[in-house]
């Protein structure tokens, strides 16, 4: 009774959490941190003047068509009155956490909410949520895939087609990037099942779904990204060009001197010239034993049948996503594992509960300590850490 009780607070302490790593990455700091959100924030400053929304060429292009990151804060801060990086600040503190309470409830879908519990820490772990913040944009369109899965998973919802388009929609709207990868994975997946579908002429439960899901992706894609904005304006331009006065001393927009400057304001910079670099053997090594219980929790599902096939599905296009990208050297330079494998977690943290065998007290005892272990060497921010000099 007691556990069950507790249990309906687990989305709120998934949500403090999340809050918690993700004001810790934004306090570092008086500065905003990352390599794209000052662009993004430049285009925030911008509207904020009252512009209204219009198409951009050149440096600022692609974060342009992300509005979530640019257009809708600014809006919102022009309604509150707070000031302006104060707003900017916290508007992704609030809502990024989002994402692992989004996990949670697509995890409960297929293991026990304690479980569950496990599986959102485990996606509030991974580096590239731990520096959400410097990335925004990818979080908060994944906060909308996540959401998607959950109406394909989810049995009996109602209105699932109309959720399906609009949840494609302010996908495509919010990143780039994490529209592809998506298209990657449902368009992969309504292949298999359309194979299944033939031997066993039997259609399977989801595959309309999907293709709703993905025509709408494509859809949106063609004409936000296409006809709206010109793909010929997304390519970037060796400029950065400052749109407004942000107040932050150093050219924090060249391409050149940025990625210092944001090393400095972290204290991640050595004066004496040489750029350091430290490899986390630990991290390492727990990272390895996390992609070890995904891998064979997927295996064992496969081979007992112990999650629907669809899910499986998704989850092997996942695997192969993952796959491609180190096998192709432009996507591995153009995507990088971590981000692929950030897409990926809000099926893996299933697979990672089932890679322990049937949940129960020795998995508890097991995923736990593991999943804080994982966070807690993350906060580095990655197995190879640099101290920049000079």
């Amino acid at each position: 009774m007691i556990k069950s009780r507790l249990s309906k607070f687990y989305p709120l302490l998934v949500y403090l959490v999340g809050f918690g790593v993700v004001l810790k990455y934004i306090l570092t700091t008086d500065y905003l941190g990352g390599s794209t959100i000052c662009a993004e924030f430049a285009l925030y400053m911008h509207y904020i003047t009252g512009v209204e929304w219009h198409p951009m060429s050149g440096a600022f292009g692609l974060q342009n068509i992300c509005l979530p990151v640019t257009w809708l804060p600014a809006r919102m801060q022009i309604i509150t009155g707070i000031e302006p990086v104060l707003f900017y600040k916290y508007y992704h503190a609030l809502i990024l956490p989002l994402l692992p309470v989004t996990t949670y409830f697509v995890f409960k879908l297929f293991i026990k909410k304690q479980y569950a519990l496990i599986g959102a820490l485990f996606v509030i772990g991974t580096v590239t949520f731990l520096q959400s913040p410097s990335m925004a944009r990818t979080t908060i369109a994944l906060i909308f895939y996540g959401l998607l899965l959950l109406v394909i998973f989810t049995p009996g919802m109602r209105y699932r087609v109309p959720l399906a388009v609009g949840l494609s929609a302010l996908m495509v709207l919010s990143h780039y990037t994490t529209t592809y990868l998506a298209l990657f994975i449902f368009l992969g997946s309504i292949a298999v099942l359309s194979v299944q579908w033939l031997i066993s002429r039997t259609r399977p439960r989801q595959i309309v779904l999907l293709l709703v899901i993905s025509f709408s992706l494509v859809a949106g894609a063609i004409v936000w990204y296409g006809q709206v904005n010109n793909s010929t304006m997304l390519k970037i331009d060796a400029r950065m060009q400052a749109l407004a006065d942000t107040g932050q001393p150093g050219d924090i927009y060249n391409l050149e001197t940025r990625d210092k400057i944001i090393q400095v304001a972290f204290g991640m910079h050595n004066p004496d010239g040489d750029t350091i670099f430290k490899f986390n053997w630990w991290l390492f090594g727990v990272s390895w034993l996390v992609v070890a219980l995904i891998t064979w929790g997927m295996i064992i599902s496969v081979l007992k049948r112990r999650l629907p096939f669809e899910f499986l599905v998704i989850s092997a296009m996942c695997f192969a996503l993952i796959a491609l990208t180190v096998l192709i050297p432009g996507a591995s330079r153009g995507y990088g594992i971590e981000r692929v494998f950030y897409q990926c977690t809000p099926l893996f943290g299933v697979l990672l509960v089932k890679g322990t065998g049937n949940p129960g007290r020795f998995s508890w005892a097991v995923l736990l300590p593991l999943v804080l272990a994982y966070g807690y060497l993350n906060m580095n921010y990655g197995i190879i850490h640099s101290i920049t000099g000079g």
